[in-house]
């Protein structure tokens, strides 16, 4: 029964396709010409929706014609104007052609007019004054890559001392200013250390490599130099900064505790190799009792 079943929903497959298209263009055409489609009622409104239809004293009052209301409504008068004029900014406001316009500008250099200094009030600072006050600031207070003073300090300070921003600003802000905002120098030159040398050290500290060696004496050497603190590692930079003598202790320490250990795993090694030829001089006496049992069965 099942291959007729397919073949009768074939047959009338197009047939019904086709039969509700056609149901679908009547019931458009009929929207079209006017007929209103009430979209269905929920379950729990529509017994009370038919309830208040089949009402005749609801009919009466939807039926009736309210004077009262229609002589407000006549009352009412609409008026239609073009809408006001809107408020236009006599400002110039910061655009892509207004930027490009004052580009060497040094008043619009940070996408905005400064005001002029007389207007400025007192602890009210510009973007560009900031500038200029922690460059020189940095000048003067900070020391160079070669932790001597700059150059320029001297000239930084007549500056600093002189410039408008710091004569109308209160230090206290300037020391925030300064503590919170303060630039940073870019510095291409790095020195560093290797990660070889550090691995070496971190084997000998732990115990791992033998410091007596002359071929770790370059690289304690080459890590006792006076390099950037911010490439060691905590224990090697610890190590480093005690003094000769509480060093020399320290790796005297390390040498013999690695000495004691070294002899600790050489002893249990040697119980464990005794065990072993035990246990396989147990299994080999088993194995043969065993075979002479069998050939006697």
């Amino acid at each position: 029964m099942g291959w007729i079943k397919r073949i009768v929903h074939g047959a009338t497959k197009d047939w019904k396709n086709a039969n509700a298209q056609w149901k679908d263009v009547v019931k458009i055409q009929k929207i079209q010409d006017g007929e209103k489609v009430l979209p269905p009622k929920h379950p729990s409104e529509a017994e009370a929706f038919k309830k208040a239809a089949n009402d005749p004293k609801l009919k009466e009052l939807i039926d009736k014609k309210d004077e009262k209301l229609i002589e407000n409504v006549n009352k009412i008068k609409i008026e239609s104007t073009d809408p006001p004029e809107r408020w236009t900014a006599t400002k110039m406001l910061p655009s892509r052609e207004s930027e490009f316009e004052h580009r060497n500008d040094p008043v619009w250099q940070y996408g905005f007019f400064e005001p002029p200094l007389e207007k400025m009030e007192k602890n009210r600072i510009m973007f560009r004054e900031a500038l200029e006050v922690l460059r020189n600031r940095m000048e003067f207070d900070t020391p160079g890559p070669d932790g001597k003073e700059r150059p320029l300090a001297d000239e930084a300070v007549k500056k600093y001392n002189s410039h408008p921003a710091v004569q109308r600003i209160d230090p206290e802000k300037l020391e925030l200013m300064w503590q919170y905002f303060r630039p940073f120098e870019r510095n291409d030159t790095q020195r560093i250390v290797k990660n070889e040398d550090l691995q070496q050290l971190e084997d000998i500290v732990e115990g791992r490599g033998d410091i007596m060696q002359p071929e770790y004496a370059p690289v304690i050497e080459a890590l006792s130099r006076k390099k950037d603190k911010s490439h060691r590692l905590a224990f090697a930079q610890k190590l480093l900064e005690m003094p000769s003598a509480e060093r020399q202790e320290y790796i005297k320490f390390i040498t013999e505790k690695q000495q004691a250990e070294k002899k600790r795993l050489d002893d249990r090694l040697e119980e464990m190799k005794l065990l072993d030829e035990e246990f396989k001089k147990q299994a080999e006496e088993a194995s043969s009792e065993k075979a002479e049992n069998d050939k006697k069965k």
